[in-house]
């Protein structure tokens, strides 16, 4: 049904959700409201994405499909330009896009369709009518000879007709100055933005001189007129990553961290198959643009194409490799506090969001929206309002999607753990949400600017005369608030309180609790340590061990033993804490070292299957060699986040049974855990997009049943069955097609409509319904020789 009806509406709207019923080509946020272009046509939508005023481009101009979408708030206007008419600009009211206020015809934006364009506004910072259009457009000789045009690479224009030369004109002080490619190569425009008094350009270049592709930034100085500002113009080529080369970048992100001009771009090797195929990088362009050297020395592009001298290039590789995944498509950032936060949109339809901080070490991913099928997301703008939305396009789809997903949370302890930097716990309202949202209250989130594993830590410590242990509890909360909360540790055992005056308490929220070794026994100690801030309470319980009594052979229990009491793990040896450790002390670090019990370690040879929907998948079986003494199966992503555990059964040393659990898109391994915690083998899975169900042919049976069904959608092979009302029947694939698939109907009894889904481990997804007809009664039938045949003629009742 729901097919049905976007094919005869042309368009759904739900909430926050509005599909068209051609593609989107562009859109852009502002004033409140979203601009979204497709083919032929541009909508103007509120930013709840209801449709308030469509204008069709090709009805005034035959062909035109809009290029450049750049809204100008201060001038209430909308500025478009397009390929019809060897090139076509219109400038539209802000508020109504059904009103023309200007058009000409002249090629701004690339004339072909396939070409790439690029626009945004520049302000050169002398007066209201300082604002300019940088506008980029890859021409067509050919084409521009058959239009009578000439073709610029990129130029400033003016916005406004009070300026020198008119409304789009180019001119500056002494005729046009615009930027061309030395070369012959093509160019591919990414990006473009305005940061402070620099102007910077993103592009890729496409030369057959050159060995491979060069990702290229441009940029100029906003100096006092459009030609002083394009003769500015310098370069830097772009490389990514150590790993491996990837040559092409597909879309870009700027931010401000503190005092550092920072960029990300995500880079692509071609390859969507590999997990690593693209990368998020960040460069630091702070130093590199302060030592750029001479102006007018790029490599490639130069003004007015003058300098055509060998120059040689200066190539810059990242700062860090933050995130990579098989296929990202865009990204957008935001500043929180000291955080820098990621939006990446995936080939794959999924949203997921990565926090950065002051060091550029990140927090664990968040996906907050995956779409059923592969939409592709292509671009994404945050809502310029409250910057608490992203709006994006997904094939003829647009979403508005929340940044944070707050309410998730129910607990203190589980909004700290999120790791959203957008996310605090307020006091007063006693729920995880928004810092602006919590007026007058205390808020508490993760720590500006500082990734941290866990809310609360501790270290031990003896003595000089070891007569005393000390226990250290440091906290790693960020606190907001209007007044001086009080701040309080206590520190219980069954026999009741284990400090007098329940710990020192010190301004930085660190507390010590320092008692006689009496009270340390062999075994440890059982403490529950209870955390005050205002009128909130947190109370977690450790296990204190005498560091110097966990002795033995250099094993992964004894070291994780070790860290997880507060003790100092060193050159194989655990100690007390007397002095913090240099690194940091993690579980994961023991498992380098050997589990210390007599198991043959397990081998991984394969999962089947290794692909599956992101609901996951039951009763997968994997083989291998000495799997007998596993006892569970550990799910990890790529960067070590939120590792999931699945029981085994049917072992033998080469299989056993598990469960995989639902998860996001994307690529995970699995490894085998004996007894000790230890893990080995490693094998790859896959979680891509959930099976669709489209149609079923034909789509009734009888009542007796017995009818092969086909059904038509995609991704069928990860379907377990299809149910009938409960009735569950084997769906057999087409050898040759993941969107194919039949199965045999069950008996019904009576003329009915029933409703079908397919199984998909504990999940179902609707089908359209079939319908039952009563058996048919055959009455009589006759024999007539045709030829060397017989012709067998049936009759039967209506």
């Amino acid at each position: 049904m729901f097919f049905f009806v976007i094919f005869l509406l042309g368009h759904c709207r739900c909430d926050n959700t509005y599909t068209f019923e051609q593609n989107i080509t562009d859109f852009a946020v502002a004033n409140g409201t979203v601009y979204v272009a497709t083919y032929d046509r541009l909508h103007q939508m509120d930013n709840n994405l209801s449709l308030e005023h469509r204008k069709d481009t090709s009805t005034t101009t035959p062909h035109n499909t809009v290029k450049i979408l750049v809204p100008f708030e201060r001038n209430n206007s909308l500025v478009t330009c397009g390929t019809g008419r060897c090139g076509y600009c219109e400038v539209l009211e802000l508020n109504d896009i059904s009103k023309t206020v200007y058009d000409e015809s002249l090629n701004i934006a690339s004339i072909m369709p396939e070409d790439s364009s690029l626009a945004f506004l520049v302000n050169l910072g002398h007066g209201p009518e300082s604002t300019y259009l940088l506008a980029g457009a890859v021409q067509r000789e050919k084409k521009l000879r058959e239009c009578g045009r000439e073709g610029y690479l990129i130029t400033l224009r003016n916005t406004e007709e009070s300026q020198n030369g008119g409304i789009f004109s180019a001119m500056g002080n002494h005729g046009v100055q615009s930027i061309r490619s030395k070369g012959k190569g093509s160019v591919e425009f990414v990006d473009g933005y305005q940061l402070d008094s620099r102007v910077y350009l993103f592009l890729n270049l496409r030369d057959k001189t050159l060995p491979q592709i060069r990702v290229r930034v441009l940029w100029m100085e906003a100096k006092k007129s459009k030609d002083d500002t394009v003769e500015s113009l310098r370069g830097l080529i772009l490389e990514c990553c150590e790993d491996m080369s990837r040559a092409l970048l597909v879309s870009s992100a700027g931010a401000r961290s503190t005092f550092l001009q920072l960029w990300a771009g995500v880079f692509t090797a071609g390859n969507n198959l590999d997990p690593n195929n693209t990368a998020l990088a960040i460069f630091n362009f702070t130093q590199i643009i302060a030592d750029g050297g001479r102006t007018n020395t790029d490599p490639d592009f130069a003004v007015n194409g003058q300098n055509t001298e060998q120059i040689q290039p200066v190539t810059v590789k990242p700062t860090v490799v933050v995130f990579r995944y098989s296929w990202m498509t865009s990204v957008a950032s935001v500043t929180v506090g000291s955080w820098l936060v990621y939006f990446v949109g995936t080939g794959d339809g999924q949203l997921i969001k990565i926090a950065v901080d002051k060091a550029l070490k990140t927090t664990c991913p968040i996906v907050l929206y995956k779409a059923d099928d592969d939409r592709k997301i292509s671009k994404m703008v945050l809502d310029p309002g409250d910057e608490k939305h992203i709006y994006v396009a997904l094939g003829n789809q647009m979403r508005k999607v929340g940044v944070a997903q707050c309410e998730r949370y129910e607990s203190l302890t589980s909004c700290w753990n999120a790791q959203d930097p957008h996310c605090g716990w307020c006091a007063s309202q006693n729920r995880c949400m928004f810092r602006d949202e919590c007026s007058g209250s205390l808020w508490f989130s993760i720590p500006d600017g500082s990734v941290q594993k866990k809310m609360f830590s501790f270290q031990v410590d003896l003595s000089p005369s070891k007569e005393e242990v000390t226990v250290n509890v440091m906290t790693h909360l960020n606190e907001q608030h209007t007044g001086s909360p009080a701040f309080s540790c206590a520190f219980n055992t069954e026999q009741g309180n284990l400090c007098v005056g329940s710990g020192s308490v010190s301004p930085s929220h660190s507390c010590s609790c320092s008692f006689s070794t009496e009270k340390l026994p062999a075994a440890g100690l059982r403490v529950r340590v209870r955390i005050s801030v205002g009128d909130q309470q947190v109370s977690e319980d450790w296990t204190l061990r005498n560091c110097s009594a966990l002795v033995g052979e250099p094993t992964a229990g004894l070291c994780s033993d070790c860290v997880t009491a507060g003790c100092l793990w060193s050159h194989d040896t655990c100690t007390w804490m007397s002095e913090p450790p240099r690194t940091s002390q993690t579980e994961a670090m023991c498992q380098s070292y050997p589990s210390g019990q007599n198991i043959s370690e397990p081998k991984i040879i394969s999962v089947d299957p290794n692909e599956i929907s992101f609901y996951g998948k039951n009763n997968v079986t994997l083989k291998g060699e000495n799997l007998d003494q596993v006892t569970k199966i550990r799910i990890q992503d790529k960067m070590d986040c939120n590792p999931k555990e699945s029981p085994v059964w049917n072992r033998s040393s080469g299989s056993l049974t598990f469960h995989i659990p639902s998860a996001s898109k994307g690529v995970v391994t699995v490894c085998a855990v004996v007894p000790g915690g230890k893990c080995h083998g490693s094998a790859e899975i896959t979680y891509r997009s959930l099976p669709s169900c489209g149609s079923l042919s034909p789509n009734s049976t009888w009542a007796s049943g017995g009818r092969i069904v086909r059904i038509l959608g995609s991704n069928l092979q990860f379907v377990d069955g299809v149910e009938h009302d409960g009735n569950q029947q084997t769906l057999n694939m087409n050898a040759s097609s993941n969107g194919t698939g039949c199965y045999k109907t069950a008996a019904s009894g009576d003329e009915t409509v029933k409703s079908v889904r397919l199984k998909v481990a504990n999940k179902t997804i609707n089908c359209p319904p079939l319908t039952y007809h009563a058996d048919p009664e055959f009455t009589s039938f006759t024999a007539t020789p045709t030829g060397d045949d017989l012709r067998i003629t049936i009759k039967k009742k209506n």
